[in-house]
């Protein structure tokens, strides 16, 4: 899989925001925060809804007019606990 620099740190930068929006304190620096992830046991008591919403870049191959070029866009996932846990280790 070819993801450049950028791509990554924003995708860790939205996962942090994730995070944080379930109340787990972290900083708002991606590379320090990365250092400070909070575990399982941790994750799962701040989940206290069923589903938790996880925003990602998703690069999509679009024809048009016969040429094909990739777009990014933001997408919005669902997960519940499992699921958002499993997103953090990979």
């Amino acid at each position: 899989m070819n993801v450049c620099a950028q791509t990554l740190r924003t995708q860790l930068s939205l996962s942090i925001k994730a995070l944080k929006q379930i109340s787990c304190d972290l900083p708002t620096n991606p590379e320090k925060a990365a250092q400070q992830l909070p575990n399982d046991d941790q994750i799962r008591k701040q989940l206290h809804s069923e589903h938790t919403s996880l925003t990602l870049w998703n690069r999509n191959e679009v024809e048009e007019n016969g040429t094909k070029r990739f777009v990014t866009q933001l997408i919005e996932l669902k997960l519940d606990a499992d699921q958002f846990i499993k997103h953090y280790k990979a």
